[in-house]
């Protein structure tokens, strides 16, 4: 036995340094880490300056869940940032984010998560499957938004369980839209159970019936028969959807029976289709039915009807919309507002007086909104949205519920949710972040003004979903601003724009500003500066990322290895 010992003894201090790492490799390979880790410490004996024997070993160590050993030995072996390799930095930020997978640190959890989606490797997979049955419900609801950029069968059988199983309607919502999105024809009755359901809310049947709309490639006859027949309210209008997305003009004579319909969202879904299908190919007698609509009881069948009728009987639109806009109901006027905008020149007369007399400050603003691209005084119109911004204190949020093909600003009635802190204020950042593009795009004269004051006074930050947001609607115009503000004295100012920045696809000079901000700024902006960095994917980032894997803050060293992860994927 001694003469084993001292011949595997002698085998290894004689074998190449190319050995050495082949045997370490090869232990990795069936994820013996301790092995690994044993083989390595023999070949450093045995080759005590050979640089891939070094990596061998410090790879042992982070796949062994030791990241602070492994980096630590960076240093200790006096390693320049230039010399580490791709390779292994990769692995070293995989190794702190799989040992992160399981903390009880709710922003160490997401960070691993989001992190791994951003790689497109199939670690990701596992990392999101497991995040799928967390007892947490946001990681449940984040693991479901992120799985349908992967389309794995085993995320698809989890999402398919999760669909009956979950129970908490958040995150419901970003299973049935997850589906949708991957097209997963096996969840057709399921979510027509949802659609007819009196227990479902009204934003999980919305959503079902979107997901069912984008499963749908083509409907047979007696399949639609059967959904435009139905004595359920929801698959009737899931009937009036599948005719609008296929533009299937021949169902048209169905749908007209629909406008008879008892239910008020069938009627309104209907004529929705109808003026998508082309008004051109309707009879004078259903022509005639839909000037009957402008009277329906329901305010938003009416407005809605009346929007229709524009294209044929201006006149009788306008009286309509006279009645409506200036009526006691604030969701009527709020309503009628926006489709006199959407008018266009016929509605100018009416939309003028409005302008002059109305005290409604909603009324003014959906009116704008509505009159945007169609040819109205922009100027006019950007005048009042940002007054309306200026002034308005209270929350926003964008309401659908009239109809939904028109999102009108209203006030908020966005109720605190325990699954996302301070989501009324994340709503109301969001809603108003997207005017703010609306300014840029109409090439407002205060756009850079308004949002500079937002990226000053806004307590929260600037999420990422909002700065997208910006740029969306902003376009070029919004990214000219930004760049503007990145000369501002105001550190507060420039290091926000350039968060923004970092959504456009990357500007270099953004990321100087981030860099030189980090040691300044809180922990919160911390992350955010990390996150921003990630997201540009700039290689020059990486020596600087480096050096903040030995951060104390597990937080920030696990969103600074994520950001080292996309720049070396980038």
């Amino acid at each position: 036995m001694r003469l084993i010992l001292v011949l595997l003894l002698t085998y290894t201090l004689f074998a190449s340094e190319e050995e050495v790492v082949r045997r370490v490799y090869s232990h990795l390979l069936i994820h013996d880490y301790r092995g690994a880790i044993a083989e390595s410490e023999k070949g450093l004996v045995a080759h005590p300056d050979s640089q891939k024997v070094k990596k061998a070993y410090i790879r042992s160590l982070a796949e062994n869940g030791k990241d602070d050993e492994a980096i630590s030995s960076l240093g200790r072996f006096g390693f320049k940032k230039e010399e580490v390799g791709s390779d292994l930095i990769e692995t070293l930020a995989w190794g702190i984010l799989m040992r992160s997978e399981n903390s009880p640190q709710f922003v160490v959890n997401m960070a691993s998560l989001v992190s791994a989606y951003y790689t497109d490797d199939v670690r990701a997979v596992r990392m999101l499957l497991h995040q799928l049955s967390s007892s947490n419900a946001l990681l449940r609801r984040a693991a479901a938004q992120l799985a349908a950029h992967y389309r794995d069968i085993s995320l698809i059988e989890e999402l398919v369980r999760l669909l009956s199983a979950e129970k908490n309607w958040f995150v419901r919502l970003e299973v049935i839209k997850a589906l949708g999105a991957m097209e997963v024809k096996e969840i057709e009755e399921p979510l027509k159970k949802i659609i007819i359901s009196s227990r479902t809310t009204l934003e999980e049947k919305g959503e079902a019936i979107a997901s069912l709309v984008n499963i749908y490639e083509e409907v047979g006859e007696e399949e639609f028969s059967k959904l435009v027949t139905s004595r359920r309210a929801g698959l009737r209008h899931l009937a009036c959807q599948i005719v609008s997305h296929l533009d299937l003009k021949e169902k048209a004579s169905a749908i007209c029976k629909l406008l008879d319909d008892p239910t008020s969202d069938v009627r309104i879904a209907a004529l929705n289709t109808l003026y998508f299908l082309g008004l051109k190919n309707l009879s004078s007698s259903t022509l005639s039915k839909i000037i009957d609509f402008t009277e329906d009881s329901h305010p938003p069948v009416a407005l809605t009807a009346a929007w229709v009728t524009s294209r044929f009987a201006p006149e009788t639109a306008l009286q309509v919309i006279r009645k409506w806009i200036y009526s006691t109901d604030e969701s009527s006027r709020r309503l009628a507002a926006f489709i006199l905008g959407r008018i266009g020149s016929a509605g100018i007369p009416l939309a003028t007086q409005v302008f002059k007399i109305t005290p409604d400050p909603f009324v003014k603003a959906n009116l704008a909104l509505g009159s945007i691209g169609q040819g109205g005084n922009h100027q006019k119109l950007s005048d009042t949205l940002y007054t309306f911004l200026l002034l308005r204190k209270g929350k926003l949020m964008w309401d659908h519920s009239e109809n939904p093909l028109f999102e009108l600003i209203a006030p908020s009635q966005i109720c605190h949710i325990p699954q996302v802190p301070q989501y009324p204020t994340m709503v109301d950042q969001l809603t108003r972040l997207e005017i703010l593009g609306m300014l840029a795009a109409l090439r407002c004269s205060k756009a850079e003004e308004a949002i500079k004051a937002f990226l000053k006074e806004e307590p929260f930050g600037v999420t990422y979903a909002a700065s997208n947001t910006l740029l969306e609607e902003g376009g070029e115009e919004a990214i000219e601003i930004l760049r503007d503000l990145l000369q501002e004295k105001d550190q507060n100012i420039r290091v926000q724009a350039a968060l923004v920045l970092a959504l456009s696809g990357g500007e270099s000079k953004a990321v100087q500003i981030l860099h030189e901000a980090y040691p300044t700024v809180d922990r919160e902006t911390k992350i955010n500066i990390l996150g921003a960095l990630g997201y540009i994917g700039d290689k020059a980032s990486i020596p600087f990322l480096m050096e903040l894997l030995k951060e104390p803050h597990q937080v920030l060293k696990v969103v600074a290895a994520s950001a080292l992860i996309q720049c070396v994927y980038h």
